[in-house]
């Protein structure tokens, strides 16, 4: 998956929408960016991107723990994909009022036996609706490339998930276990 050249598309893995589009604004999606080996959030189809300084450089494309500047990426300050291990994602959605800067997306990331840190940070987010009562109820987890070259011939890849935990109330992150 990390190091396969996919042409001109890069993998999503999840997708949270509706159930009537995976691209649109109701939609957050969690893709790698471009062929660089690193997790990106957006919104509106790819339209609005959860990075700080409104998109205009310089921005920040991971925030919190990390400090992945655009342009500027790097394994010490930017959460970098792994090969051949497992990865927990945690996510906190809230939603203030369609269209208003008051909606909060926090994302946390861990691999297994290392704890939690933050890689996406946006307060006062505007979360869109074209649609209201057509709201976010689907979580897709997937490893789908937009345009793929069906005339490409790449090796196989794998993308493994385990658990899919969805609550209203925090929940603790994973124990680490021996011997996985």
């Amino acid at each position: 998956m990390l190091t396969n050249n996919w042409g001109d598309t890069t993998w999503k893995q999840i997708i949270f929408h509706n159930e009537s589009a995976t691209c649109g604004q109701v939609e957050l999606s969690t893709a790698q960016y471009y062929h660089a080996g690193f997790p990106i959030m957006y919104t509106d189809c790819g339209g609005h991107g959860m990075v700080t300084n409104d998109g205009t450089p310089p921005y920040k494309l991971e925030q919190g723990d990390y400090n992945c500047w655009y342009g500027r990426t790097n394994a010490k300050d930017c959460f970098l994909y792994p090969a051949n291990q497992w990865v927990t994602f945690s996510y906190q959605i809230s939603i203030g009022h369609w269209g208003k800067p008051d909606s909060t997306i926090n994302a946390w990331v861990g691999l297994d036996g290392k704890p939690m840190q933050e890689w996406i940070k946006m307060a006062n987010f505007i979360l869109k609706n074209d649609n209201p009562g057509h709201d976010y109820d689907c979580v897709t987890l997937l490893t789908y490339m937009t345009n793929k070259s069906a005339g490409l011939d790449l090796p196989t890849a794998y993308a493994w998930y385990d658990e899919l935990i969805v609550s209203t109330k925090p929940i603790a992150p994973p124990t680490p276990t021996r011997g996985h």
